[in-house]
């Protein structure tokens, strides 16, 4: 399950904001956890893991979070804003896809 702030507020349906495939830019931690916390519902987000992605694609968790939601912060160099928030399900769906595209390119 992924969440939007305006999907959740709007009672839309729940979907995701494509996730980049561009390591991001050096941010501080502070800036991580304010981007990351914009893709969900404060009630979600204050409680939620932040990661973040360094240059080789790996996640680097910035705070470790209570109630199962792991969010991650907008990358500026993709189109669009697209921070997003995934419970469990949604992680494991993340890191497969991933996966995948890692063995096609032979990473």
């Amino acid at each position: 399950m992924c969440l939007s702030a305006k999907a959740f507020t709007a009672g839309a349906a729940l979907i995701c904001a494509p996730t980049a495939s561009l390591a991001m830019d050096p941010m501080s931690d502070e800036e991580i956890i304010a981007s990351a916390e914009k893709a969900a519902p404060a009630s979600v987000a204050k409680n939620a893991t932040i990661v973040a992605m360094d240059e080789k694609m790996q996640a680097r968790t910035v705070r470790e979070g209570s109630n199962g939601f792991t969010c991650m912060a907008d990358n500026p160099q993709s189109p669009g804003t697209d921070p997003m928030c995934l419970d469990k399900g949604g992680m494991d769906a993340e890191r497969r896809s991933r996966a995948r595209i890692h063995a096609r390119r032979g990473l």
